[in-house]
């Protein structure tokens, strides 16, 4: 979550800022609330006959179609998710014009 917030964050100017974050955090709370909600449904789906046959029959499915909306939303960022700006120069220390105190040589 930390690379994805960073990235957004970064590609937007520093007006936009508490706005992007907004956004960012409202997408990832519903992506999160509609995952949660789909799990029962597709374990579910197996229309057995009580719970624990729905579970038994419908847990691999439902985590294999997991799995493959895992791999969908990886190839989907793989495509189009991109920074095309160069690369910040490595910065070097902060160097200060204040004396630093120096320990005395005896």
């Amino acid at each position: 979550m930390t690379p994805l917030t960073a990235a957004v964050l970064a590609a937007v100017g520093d007006a936009d800022l508490g706005k992007a974050s907004a956004v960012n955090d409202a997408t990832a709370r519903v992506g999160g609330v509609v995952v949660i909600a789909l799990v029962p449904a597709l374990i579910g789906a197996t229309c057995g006959r009580s719970i624990s046959q729905a579970l038994t029959h419908g847990y691999q499915p439902a985590m294999l179609i997991l799995a493959g909306l895992c791999i969908a939303g990886a190839l989907v960022t793989g495509l189009f998710v991109s920074d095309s700006r160069p690369a910040a120069p490595a910065s070097s220390p902060r160097i200060h014009s204040c004396p630093l105190p120096t320990p005395e040589k005896s």
